[in-house]
């Protein structure tokens, strides 16, 4: 986040030199100005976009479940996830929220952490009737979002 903002800053403050020079007349120094001010607000907008095809390359390469298939079981005592290397289990009880979106089951198990079902291996039809029983399982305490 602190990165975020330091870039924001460069370019407002570089935006702001090259118009103050400019007003000033010294189209020089503007000119060399106005490149790097384009070049600093074109990476601020794309970094996320670069940054996660660099993290995606980076677990391609590093982790070995990612070229192997995934399981998602859902039981009466929540969710199970199986990979090549690790078996998870999210009981209902420990859940701090399910989302549902027009593409997948968010299971939360803190306020920003979650594993994900999408709603493609489930198939279309069958994802309002697991959405209905999904509800029936969770402890009353525990949220059911609609996106």
């Amino acid at each position: 986040m602190f990165l975020k903002w330091a870039v924001v800053l460069v370019l407002v403050l570089s935006a702001t030199l090259a118009v103050t020079v400019a007003a000033v007349g010294d189209l020089t120094s503007t000119v060399q100005l106005g490149p790097l001010t384009l070049l600093v607000s074109g990476l601020t907008w794309k970094l996320p976009i670069l940054t996660g095809r660099l993290q995606a390359w980076r677990a391609r390469r590093s982790d070995p479940n990612v070229t192997h298939p995934i399981t998602y079981t859902l039981d009466d005592s929540g969710l199970h996830i199986g990979t090549r290397t690790l078996n998870a289990e999210l009981k209902w009880a420990g859940m701090n929220r399910v989302r549902e979106t027009s593409d997948m089951f968010l299971f939360y198990y803190s306020r920003r952490t979650a594993y994900f079902l999408p709603k493609r291996v489930v198939g279309p039809g069958d994802s309002t009737s697991l959405a209905d029983w999904i509800r029936t399982r969770l402890p009353p305490d525990v949220a059911y979002i609609t996106t």
